[in-house]
């Protein structure tokens, strides 16, 4: 703040209010909050009124500080409100793009980014990928019995299920009316099995305690030796979901993907 007192008086009125109040004010909201954008705007205007109050920066006019001071802090507090509400605005934008409305998991889109982020993750650093296809088994019967109603409580028990019993850096989405994925970096083929199994286990748990006849068919590609491609990867785990599905439902299928510029290798 000193230094910010110090400029203003080595430059000209218009440049000082600009790059010396609004962009940090700015800067300050845009990474925190409103409050704390109001809290810079009163130090800083308080601090701007008493060097040109005491005379340490010198004024022409004798009411200018008492004058320009409250002005400043109502454009600050203006200011910073206008751009807080920016803020939230796209924010919302943002979710409503990327984020599933019924069971506020990652929608489709934004999985494909991220999906297309990790390939790139794991060609550089030569990690395992693992993604798990799921499609739930009988979910027609719980809508056409039960009701639509019920059917979006179930959706939304899936969802919250696989947030709850997954890792923070696994990625979990819905791609479609009943199918979701399960994006898993960096996890060995072994300990993949065990962790989907018991993922499994855990959702025919949620589905028994809330008496729905739903099962799950699910298609797990393990990449264990990068590069892949992301489409084909996706592809590939939806083909081992409906092989899955094909092998009677309320199974899991697993095998190794390899790119296809190097050869599938599917094992």
């Amino acid at each position: 703040m000193v230094v910010i007192l110090y400029l203003d008086t080595v430059t000209q009125p218009d440049i000082t209010f600009v790059l010396l109040y609004l962009i940090p004010i700015f800067t300050i909201t845009w990474v925190s909050n409103r409050f704390i954008g109001y809290i810079v705007s009163v130090v800083v205007t308080v601090m701007w009124s008493f060097v040109h109050i005491y005379d340490i920066i010198p004024s022409k006019y004798e009411n200018v500080p008492f004058m320009n001071g409250p002005t400043r802090l109502i454009i600050f507090i203006l200011f910073v409100y206008i751009l807080d509400e920016l803020h939230k605005a796209l924010h919302e934008e943002w979710k409503m793009a990327r984020i599933d409305n019924m069971t506020n998991i990652f929608n489709a889109r934004a999985f494909e980014e991220i999906l297309e982020y990790e390939v790139e993750r794991s060609h550089r650093y030569h990690h395992p990928l693992t993604l798990a296809y799921i499609d739930l088994d009988n979910f027609k019967i719980v809508n056409d019995t039960m009701g639509h109603h019920e059917g979006n409580r179930v959706l939304k028990e899936i969802a919250a299920t696989l947030k709850s019993h997954t890792r923070s850096v696994d990625i979990v989405a819905r791609v479609g009316g009943d199918e979701f994925v399960v994006l898993i970096p960096e996890v060995p083929s072994k300990d993949v099995e065990n962790a989907v199994i018991k993922l499994s286990h855990q959702l025919l748990t949620v589905m028994h305690k809330g008496d729905w006849p739903v099962t799950f068919s699910i298609g797990v590609a393990q990449c264990l030796i990068p590069p892949c491609d992301s489409e084909e990867l996706m592809r590939y785990a939806d083909h081992l979901m409906y092989e899955a599905k094909r092998k009677g439902k309320n199974t899991v299928e697993y095998r190794l993907y390899r790119d296809s510029r190097r050869g599938l290798n599917h094992k």
